[in-house]
């Protein structure tokens, strides 16, 4: 496939994790209304009304899969959202956004990682090295940050946040098996029904409970999330995995970090010192680098 060629999915890919990036600060915003599984819930069963029109008028009735797709299909659907954003919004309750970006900049090693193992793509010392280097650089982002309100309690909240990141790298890794098979369209609202139905019972059980009052900044803030993020972001990103290489993917998706904290700056207030400046600079470079590199392999 030719520089020109992936192109296009590289910018896509890297828009939608510009979109991921704001998830965990818009996240917190609606937390201070919604219970984290509930806000999951609404979010999904949103997307499920609006897209299953647009699916029908596309697809028309669909036929239910064979037993081996159905069964990946539903991990699928665990990984991505259930686990992903299930654990995310619990994480956010307890960490702030600049440190759930550095978590997810370990996300490409992953990536990488399971590209080798499963996919047999090879991963050159040039792009090792620029991996390591964001990821050097998001954890000075970190370390030079200083405890706020943000993060009540970071150790629990980052390990969430680690479970959060194990989801995402499966789904990932089965939506390069899917990458002829379903348009990103249809794997979205198949992740809509799936995540609907699976945590319907706990809805209508009382243990994710109802919001005693649905105000304007949280709903909004649910609807960014609705239609940017579980959307937007999810269909950019699944276009983006079915056409370029898991490490190309794993290049953009450094982009992420830097993100997070600059909503997290900007929507939450959450501060940032000249060090922590200079590593969102490192993280950038190694980014472009990064792209440069898997342009030049393909």
């Amino acid at each position: 496939m030719s520089s020109k060629n992936t192109a296009l999915p590289v910018l896509l890919g890297t828009t939608g994790f510009i979109l991921w990036g704001s998830s965990p600060s818009v996240v917190k915003i609606a937390l201070t209304q919604f219970d984290p599984v509930f806000l999951v819930f609404a979010r999904m069963t949103l997307t499920l009304l609006l897209l299953t029109p647009v699916v029908y008028i596309k697809f028309g009735p669909l036929r239910l899969p064979g037993k081996k797709d159905l069964l990946l299909l539903a991990l699928l659907v665990l990984f991505e959202p259930v686990i992903l954003f299930t654990f995310e919004a619990l994480a956010m309750k307890y960490t702030s956004a600049s440190q759930a970006g550095m978590i997810w900049a370990t996300v490409p090693l992953f990536y990488s990682l399971g590209g080798w193992l499963i996919f047999k793509e090879v991963v050159s010392f040039k792009r090792g090295v620029c991996f390591l280097a964001a990821l050097g650089g998001v954890v000075l982002l970190t370390a030079a940050g200083e405890a706020s309100g943000h993060a009540i309690n970071p150790l629990l909240g980052n390990g969430l946040v680690l479970v959060s990141m194990g989801g995402g790298v499966g789904f990932v890794l089965l939506i390069r098996y899917f990458r002829d098979r379903y348009h990103p369209l249809l794997i979205v609202w198949i992740q809509s029904l799936g995540t609907t139905l699976f945590l319907l019972p706990l809805v209508l059980s009382g243990a994710a409970p109802l919001p005693a009052q649905w105000t304007l900044v949280p709903t909004l803030a649910l609807g960014y999330l609705t239609l940017c993020v579980t959307i937007g972001a999810q269909m950019l990103c699944v276009f983006a995995i079915a056409r370029i290489t898991v490490p190309a993917f794993a290049a953009i998706s450094n982009i992420l970090p830097v993100s997070s904290v600059l909503f997290g700056l900007f929507l939450l207030g959450e501060s940032l010192l000249p060090l922590q400046w200079a590593a969102c600079g490192i993280v950038l470079a190694a980014v472009i680098a990064n792209q440069r590199v898997s342009e030049a392999e393909i």
